[in-house]
């Protein structure tokens, strides 16, 4: 079973267990739950070519799952507190973002290695980029975006 661009994935919460699930663009299901949890752990999920990429609350992790066998390939541990928004930059890269202490980091999802650490944003959350490697950060508490360039140096605040 293969996870198209036109399919996608439900994170639920059912009281104290979350889950991943595969659906079809009409709602129905694929049939396949996995990154289930009995602690809540799944808050926000991306898709790389290859990959569906998910936050681990609890644990501080970024979990790394086959697009295909929906099998778990690699965790990477963290040293955030909050993790709060990720995004895809390229099939092997993500920026997460640390709500509490306002870290946004790039992870190389095959050696787990930070790439690199931004500090200049207070309460990141939104993380988005553009056509060429610019990174957007919004920060909840002071209302702006942060245009980050691809090495993860300011560039402007929008």
């Amino acid at each position: 079973m293969e996870l198209s661009d036109s399919d996608f994935l439900l994170l639920t919460y059912n009281g104290n267990n979350s889950y991943l699930q595969t659906m079809l663009k009409d709602m129905t299901s694929m049939g396949k739950s996995f990154a289930s949890s009995s602690t809540g752990s799944v808050y926000q999920i991306c898709l790389t070519a290859s990959a569906i990429v998910a936050i681990n609350m609890p644990s501080k992790t970024i979990d790394i799952y086959d697009r295909v066998s929906l099998q778990l390939m690699r965790t990477i541990s963290t040293a955030l507190e909050s993790l709060r928004g990720i995004h895809a930059i390229d099939d092997n890269s993500v920026v997460v973002s640390d709500y509490d202490t306002g870290v946004v980091q790039h992870f190389d999802l095959s050696s787990g290695n930070i790439m690199w650490t931004y500090t200049g944003a207070k309460q990141p959350s939104g993380i988005s980029s553009d056509a060429g490697g610019f990174i957007y950060v919004a920060a909840k508490e002071t209302n702006e975006n942060h245009n980050l360039s691809t090495d993860g140096k300011q560039y402007t605040l929008i």
